[in-house]
């Protein structure tokens, strides 16, 4: 039953205190064995970690705010074709929120005409190889139906492993409405 403690002291650097009881033959607590260590690398690595994580959470914000200001839908998934992420604009053009979406299977989202026979993402997966505007249907949430250009690539993990896939929607209804009349 030790307890330890990381104190930051401005004057005398960071330590480190063990504290662990010393107990007689029954089992009494007869005194604290104090053992005090310099933390001050701990405290170092501990302020730089901070600061990484400041920045990360900055650039990841950023990031996020650059995804949802494209009017194409964004989302990613995951190996076994889970939704991860998903966009403004995927909420816009298909009438689903994040939330509802996350960690749904994507052909239960989009029920596009190639989801089962030709999926972008599938094929950009088995592949490595992007895909970029392959013609498809979507069916929005209501039931109503939105040509669109898919686009795919993968996505790679830090260590450079392929750990998903990001789809990209292009909505066609005005292209294609222009082009009936």
């Amino acid at each position: 039953e030790s307890v330890k403690s990381l104190d930051f002291d401005s004057v005398h650097g960071a330590v480190c205190v063990n504290l662990s009881p010393v107990r007689n033959a029954a089992g009494r607590v007869v005194a604290v064995l104090e053992c005090v260590q310099d933390a001050t690398l701990v405290r170092d690595l501990a302020d730089r970690l901070q600061v990484k994580q400041t920045r990360l959470a900055a650039e990841t914000e950023r990031f996020r705010t650059v995804v949802n200001s494209l009017a194409d839908g964004i989302y990613t998934v995951d190996l076994a074709m889970r939704i991860t992420g998903f966009s403004r604009s995927a909420e816009k053009i298909t009438g689903y929120r994040e939330a509802e979406v996350l960690g749904t299977p994507c052909r239960e989202i989009f029920r596009t005409s190639v989801c089962e026979t030709d999926c972008p993402l599938q094929w950009t997966l088995k592949h490595h190889q992007p895909v970029q505007n392959c013609t498809a249907t979507l069916v929005a949430k209501e039931g109503r139906r939105i040509p669109a250009f898919l686009s795919s690539d993968l996505l790679r993990d830090g260590d450079g492993r392929v750990c998903g896939c990001i789809g990209i929607i292009r909505d066609r209804s005005e292209v294609e409405a222009l082009k009936a009349k």
